[in-house]
């Protein structure tokens, strides 16, 4: 239910970047009915690097899960919606089912012209148990107060409970969450819908679960950092977390394998996703293959790069193309056997095929 909490305020912070890297109130995406779509990518390879000026492509993420959001209206007949400090007027809705899974949720905002607050949730997650979550946001810990800036920092403190169910078992317990924010970064994100303007932030989070239950009690912390990349056109575009440290300290802030997931669609903007056309067409032969493979590029004019990566998402070869050829030799080198994704980028739009590297 932890994923349940942060996938739902995904969406909490539309900023708008000027070219002095601060962020203002951007309206266009508070309308009752948007919709927005964000790919989840699991335990997956990425370096968010450094403090400071950044670039950061994400562009060749083009696999994982993907769950729909709508801003819906406000209505009393949602759990818990009742106990948040005032009414709410920002509510982003999801429904996810996989051939295991059934997962909803709510998240509770109230915003200005001048700030947001995240006034709280209510969610449920069903695999071979029920997990169900709700929390509140104390009323003076404003999520975000419009400018933001390079250097900027806050605390977001909330509070919750929930019940875990398996048969007849049903546990309940309460969590405390504190969440230290500051804003590090400043560059683009690359993303498969276009390039963005974004700053960077980076996040400390500390979550104390516990439950008094005689038999199936606990008392336990969780820990760990995230970033998150803020744009005018999609308010937070891409969030990376790490996994969660159970043993008394915080896991490293640099770390590059984790939990990544950004937006796909987003209809209050108007950007979406976009692939070339099925016409289109890049080919490889053989595939599986042992030494070299033939890609073969058909209905169109190539030109520029075609790019490598392994299915961590990190590119491991680029291959030249010059105008006018139609087919390009990839010989790996230092590879090891495995599934690669090739991308052949034109203008905005990308294709991405799947090659089978076996030594």
């Amino acid at each position: 239910m932890k994923e349940l909490f942060k996938i739902v305020l995904l969406f909490s912070v539309p900023l708008f970047l000027s070219a002095q890297t601060t962020y203002q109130y951007n309206a266009a995406l508070y309308v009752e009915g948007a919709q927005y779509t964000n790919r989840t990518v699991d335990s997956t390879g990425f370096d968010p690097g450094p403090p400071g000026a950044g670039n950061w492509d994400l562009s060749a993420y083009t696999n994982g899960s993907e769950v729909p959001f709508e801003m819906i209206a406000y209505d009393p007949s949602i759990p818990h919606i009742g106990e948040c400090d005032v009414i709410p007027n920002l509510i982003p809705y999801f429904y996810s089912v996989t051939e295991s899974t059934e997962t909803e949720g709510w998240g509770f905002y109230y915003y200005t012209s001048s700030y947001v607050d995240p006034l709280g949730l209510y969610g449920y997650h069903i695999t071979d148990a029920t997990y169900e979550l709700w929390g509140f946001n104390d009323s003076y810990s404003h999520a975000y107060t419009w400018p933001v800036n390079i250097g900027d920092s806050w605390v977001e403190y909330s509070a919750g409970g929930g019940t875990g169910r398996a048969g007849l078992i049903s546990v309940d317990y309460v969590y405390q969450d504190t969440m230290w924010h500051r804003v590090d970064g400043y560059g683009q994100v690359v993303l498969p819908i276009g390039t963005f303007d974004a700053l960077r932030i980076i996040r400390r989070h500390w979550r104390h679960n516990f439950s008094d239950d005689w038999l199936f009690g606990f008392d336990r912390t969780l820990r760990d950092w995230s970033y998150a990349w803020v744009v005018t056109e999609l308010g937070i575009a891409v969030t990376f977390t790490s996994p969660s440290d159970t043993t008394g300290s915080y896991p490293d802030s640099t770390f590059t394998v984790g939990k990544l997931t950004f937006q796909i669609s987003n209809s209050a903007v108007g950007i979406r996703e976009q692939l070339l056309p099925d016409e289109i067409e890049t080919k490889i032969f053989p595939n599986p293959f042992n030494a070299a493979c033939t890609i073969q590029l058909t209905g169109l004019q190539p030109f520029g790069t075609l790019d490598i990566f392994d299915v961590n998402g990190i590119m491991v070869d680029k291959l030249i193309v010059n105008p006018g050829v139609q087919e390009v030799i990839w010989a790996p080198s230092n590879l090891g056997s495995g599934v690669y994704f090739l991308r052949n980028t034109r203008n905005n739009s990308y294709l991405v095929a799947k090659i089978i590297y076996v030594k």
